[in-house]
């Protein structure tokens, strides 16, 4: 994680450019004053290094001035800009200490940080500098019409942050590899920042890494979590369904759940990131998962046409031989029972060709009912 770092940040600085590319605070200077007189002296100043010297001066001779922030501000910069990167740190924590909120020193040590290429700083100033942005976007705005339009285009610029801050910190959860690390990382997530844009995709993820683990109850849960919102998740639904089925709980909501599934797969587009060949495999997969449900339950309350429909869609998507025996056997018993004895014989049929438990009972079936219908 610490290679995407440097991303990050220029993903920050990038939505922030306007911001910092422009001067925050302008320059009030007194000319009757001798701190604005020395300002003068230093603005006429065009030697870049002499012009540091000057304001390291300036901060020795006026300490408690109202412009030493500023000053401070132009020396963090002029350190950076010359590659005398410490000095630049040290700067914007002095600056910091006299502006507990300002957002550019923080931000400009993080970048400082990361061009030091030290972990530790840049997970410090990374934290700062997400700390002031949502002081900043939490502070009342001033009632002078001046000030409050400066202090308007702080909050935006600090609510800008907060949000891109949300969204790295996020995907850096949300990208974790471990399921059970990504789990604590993204309620992590949760407990810092509760208001966030991204908890659908949460609930989504943790779904899929306790499905990962393994872990049956909490994959239910969440599962149930995601249902209880929103009908768009195919996967949600048919687990649930699924479970329930295997846990011979609520058959109607099962069968309710599963139809569901089915209406959202025969008309759900390839999603972007699968190859044709296992999106359609795993449509394939879950659609006849999703119709041996709803045809068992169905057979199981002698609701035989549908649990006939149900089979006979489920049969082509089925690779497993002992499955389709079980279909087969089922759709034969259901069409002996709706009376329609070349259909029964049929099923019977294919079963009895699958090697396995149902085989000898399939064929004495067949017998069966051609004797009570008089068939050859």
């Amino acid at each position: 994680m610490r290679k995407a770092a440097p991303i990050q940040l220029v993903l920050v600085l990038v939505l922030l450019a306007p911001w910092l590319s422009a001067d925050v605070r302008k320059l009030r200077v007194n000319r009757d004053t001798p701190e604005g007189q020395f300002l003068e002296l230093v603005q006429l100043e065009s030697d870049p290094a002499k012009k540091v010297a000057l304001l390291e001066q300036f901060v020795v001779m006026f300490p408690n001035s109202e412009p030493v922030a500023w000053v401070f501000g132009e020396l963090q910069e002029r350190y950076r800009k010359a590659g005398n990167l410490d000095k630049a740190l040290a700067t914007g924590e002095k600056l910091l200490a006299l502006e507990p909120d300002n957002l550019d020193a923080a931000c400009l040590n993080w970048r400082i940080a990361e061009t030091k290429s030290d972990a530790d700083l840049v997970k410090k100033w990374s934290a700062e500098t997400a700390r002031i942005a949502e002081r900043v976007v939490k502070t009342p705005l001033p009632s002078d019409p001046d000030d409050n339009k400066a202090a308007q285009e702080r909050v935006a610029y600090a609510r800008q942050f907060v949000v891109n801050t949300d969204y790295q910190d996020y995907m850096k959860a949300f990208q974790t590899k471990d399921p059970a690390a990504r789990i604590a990382a993204l309620e992590e997530f949760i407990k810092k920042s509760p208001q966030n844009p991204y908890l659908d995709q949460i609930e989504i993820a943790e779904f899929l890494a306790y499905r990962e683990l393994g872990d049956v109850a909490k994959t239910l849960a969440a599962a149930e979590k995601i249902i209880a919102h929103t009908d768009t998740r195919e996967d949600a639904m048919l687990f649930v369904a699924e479970i329930y089925f295997r846990t011979k709980r609520d058959p109607k909501r099962t069968v309710a759940l599963a139809t569901k599934v089915i209406e959202r797969l025969n008309s759900a587009a390839k999603p972007e990131e699968m190859s044709d060949q296992d999106w359609s495999r795993a449509k394939a997969q879950n659609l006849a998962l999703a119709y041996y449900i709803t045809g068992t339950i169905h057979f199981q309350s002698e609701q035989w046409a549908s649990a006939d429909r149900a089979f006979r869609a489920a049969l082509p998507l089925v690779g497993d031989e002992q499955l389709r025996a079980s279909i087969l056997n089922s759709l034969g018993w259901a069409n002996y029972r709706m009376k329609s004895a070349p259909d029964a014989i049929k099923f019977y049929r294919e079963c009895a060709a699958i090697a396995g438990p149902l085989q000898e009972q399939a064929s004495k079936n067949i017998a069966s009912i051609k004797a009570e219908y008089n068939l050859p």
